[in-house]
């Protein structure tokens, strides 16, 4: 999982010329963050936060590079584990219980209050956490059919991770359509979620608009 996380995050640095920047100016480039939000992990790797970054390490000398010129990845591991085992008030108590398979919505935002401090009274909020709650059920869902379709070991495992992209993507713009969420706004939270480009959140949107009118 880390070298596909590492792959996923140099087409993503890859990609910002002609974008961010042009021809030869790579002063230019930006740093990428990477965050996987793992399910279905080994007992050790439950509830745990793990950072992978660039480091610099003088063999010969002390030449100082700046920093800001050669860390430009961030990967942040996270393995989810049992809602009743973290720690109330955590990152990873928010995580667990917004993923979980087992809580039905309103379920996850009782304890999202009760032991998060989230309230839910709040609408931006209240909106926020039913749409991270319908994401988590997406990644569920899109992980089982594909394992159906491909084996339940490996399909299991390819299904869950394309499901965070196509399912989380998919159930954010329907979601939002039904509920009249302006087009500007969609896209903002799928380029601030998935970290997808202005261009390719609005193909997005066009692509599940399109399949959920011809379904209708």
């Amino acid at each position: 999982m880390e070298k596909r996380g590492i792959y996923y995050i140099g087409r993503l640095i890859s990609a910002q010329k002609g974008i961010i920047f042009e021809n030869d100016h790579y002063e230019k480039i930006r740093k990428v963050y990477s965050i996987w939000i793992r399910s279905n992990v080994t007992k050790d790797m439950k509830n745990t936060v793990t950072v992978c970054n660039l480091t610099e390490n003088d063999i010969i000398g002390a030449r100082k590079a700046k920093k800001e010129d050669y860390d430009l990845i961030c990967m942040v591991m996270i393995g989810l584990g049992d809602h009743e085992d973290a720690q109330p008030g955590t990152m990873l108590k928010m995580l667990d219980v917004l993923f979980s398979k087992q809580l039905e919505t309103k379920d996850k935002k009782d304890l999202l209050e009760a032991q998060c401090g989230i309230p839910m009274k709040e609408e931006r909020i209240k909106e926020e956490v039913e749409t991270m709650c319908s994401l988590g059920q997406g990644i569920y869902q899109e992980g089982l059919e594909q394992g159906l379709e491909q084996g339940l070991e490996q399909g299991m495992e390819q299904g869950i991770e394309q499901g965070v992209e196509i399912g989380g993507i998919k159930t954010l713009i329907q979601d939002n359509i039904e509920e009249n969420i302006p087009i500007s706004r969609i896209i903002e939270k799928l380029m601030r979620r998935f970290s997808l480009s202005e261009e390719a959140a609005r193909e997005k949107i066009d692509f599940y608009k399109n399949e959920a009118l011809a379904v209708n």
